[in-house]
């Protein structure tokens, strides 16, 4: 029993012991206290003794290794002047018409399809992705696209006669 007591004892001693050394070497560790005793040596020291010097100098800085300043640098390209460079050609979008109605109001509504996306109901005056509407008629749609008018038209295709419609007879 004694035995397991003293060996306890010992290894808590040491413990204690690796504790405190841990916490004043990586707890408390200041680095500068190593550079500030030198140079409170080097200052009392008399003139035979060599001086403090500091190690961190111009020379370090210069080679600094994560520098920006160091490894290859690419030569500036030169910027292509404006008589180089292509001119811009736009093309217009592909634009589709998909029908017009009339309103309740007594307006004409145009549904135009860009791109090959979804068909945008649209009225006179509106504009959508840079594109102005100017007129809308019963078969026709007129916009302006970057100065450029495109007419849009549905005469190429056949209506069904309207059945409701008085009939008239063609005279003799």
């Amino acid at each position: 029993m004694i035995r397991r007591w003293f060996i306890l004892g010992i290894l808590a001693v040491v413990m204690v012991s690796l504790l405190w050394n841990f916490y004043r070497e990586a707890v408390v560790y200041h680095a500068m206290d190593a550079v500030e005793k030198t140079e409170k040596i080097s200052k009392v020291s008399p003139e035979g003794i060599p001086s403090y010097k500091p190690s961190w100098n111009k020379g370090i800085v210069n080679k600094n290794l994560f520098s920006k300043l160091r490894g290859y640098t690419h030569p500036p390209s030169a910027k292509p002047t404006e008589s180089e460079l292509p001119p811009v050609v736009l093309v217009p979008p592909e634009l589709n018409l998909n029908g017009i109605i009339l309103d309740q109001y007594g307006e004409y509504i145009a549904f135009i399809q860009k791109d090959g996306g979804s068909p945008k109901r649209v009225r006179k005056g509106d504009t959508f992705d840079g594109i102005l509407v100017v007129d809308i008629s019963v078969r026709e749609v007129k916009l302006l696209w970057n100065d450029e008018e495109l007419n849009l038209s549905m005469k190429k295709i056949k209506t069904i006669p309207n059945k409701t419609a008085p009939k008239t007879r063609p005279r003799r």
